[in-house]
């Protein structure tokens, strides 16, 4: 019964964290100059974390290997083969996260080869640009919920070695 209340509580959880997630587009610099950026809000979770999930999401769906550059402070995914955005040819990703309030905000440029991605000019693939962006947050809104639901079956461990010792 408590399984259930818990997987209930996270699912609602879940579905309300996703639903709020919301991009936004804002000219941003970069190491290549300052170009329109996709932003999208992710709260309650680390920079650290936000990255290595960026660079794990961008190598899952997409097949592209997301590099931390240092001295730049980005990830920079090297031709990725993005349908909607690319439409028949390659994209170079450009991100970077940065920590806001209680959780973070990661900003993303798409490099189409001429021109960076803007809303203006590409509004048809700003859309799937946008797309991958609150895909991306579902994924960390799930993550989020596995950080928690570990963090609760440590404290239930502590409170069930409480419980023998009593």
């Amino acid at each position: 019964m408590k399984t259930i209340l818990v997987y209930t509580t996270m699912l609602l959880l879940l579905v309300s964290t996703a639903m709020s997630a919301q991009t936004s587009t804002e000219r941003k610099t970069m190491s290549e100059g300052v170009y329109e950026a996709i932003v999208i809000q992710i709260p309650d979770l680390d920079k650290k974390t936000v990255g290595d999930l960026w660079a794990d999401f961008t190598k899952d769906f997409y097949d592209v290997r997301s590099k931390y550059n240092r001295k730049t402070k980005e990830y920079f995914g090297d031709d990725a083969e993005i349908a909607g955005i690319g439409q028949g040819n390659t994209v170079d990703i450009y991100a970077s996260v940065e920590e806001k309030g209680n959780g973070s905000e990661l900003s993303v440029w798409f490099d189409l080869g001429a021109a960076y991605l803007s809303a203006r000019d590409h509004s048809d693939r700003h859309l799937e640009a946008e797309k991958m962006l609150l895909r991306f947050g579902l994924e960390a809104a799930k993550e989020k919920i596995r950080i928690d639901v570990k963090d609760q079956e440590k404290a239930l461990d502590r409170l069930m070695g409480d419980l023998k010792k009593l």
